[in-house]
């Protein structure tokens, strides 16, 4: 399944969903994708899927590939500033570093081969452009 994840201007994103592949949640957190935090704003790459993002790191292999623009943005936190992004409070308590973004491209894409069963959530933000999503199968 082929999900355009967000469209517009840079937008930050955490991932959670149900494969048929995976019994349990699977929680996207894009936090290991930069080589440190705070960092800069490494492409996602192949990092959950079995390869490694633009920084050389790698992630837990969930067949998830993402397009070529996808990039992780480290997030502001009390006491760091990396950005100028943070989740502010809101979303996975144990997960505020790490987002999904872009800034080239008016989409950006997430593949998951084996597809949701049980469902599909995420938490965004748009704050310069009116709201997009899709999910699409295919």
């Amino acid at each position: 399944m082929k999900s355009s994840l967000l469209s517009g201007a840079a937008r930050t994103i955490p991932l959670a969903m149900a494969s048929r592949t995976q019994a349990a949640t699977i929680i996207l957190d894009f936090e290991g994708v930069n080589s440190t935090c705070p960092s800069g704003f490494a492409f996602v790459g192949d990092y959950y899927n079995d390869g490694v993002s633009s920084d050389g790191t790698s992630g837990t292999d969930f067949g998830i590939e993402f397009s070529e623009n996808a990039q992780a943005i480290c997030l502001n936190t009390p006491g760091t500033t990396c950005s100028n992004t943070s989740r502010g409070g809101q979303g996975n308590p144990n997960s505020q570093l790490g987002g999904l973004f872009f800034l080239s491209g008016d989409e950006t894409f997430m593949n998951v081969a084996a597809g949701f069963t049980a469902g599909f959530s995420f938490l965004h933000s748009a704050i310069f452009e009116p709201d997009r999503s899709a999910s699409m199968t295919g």
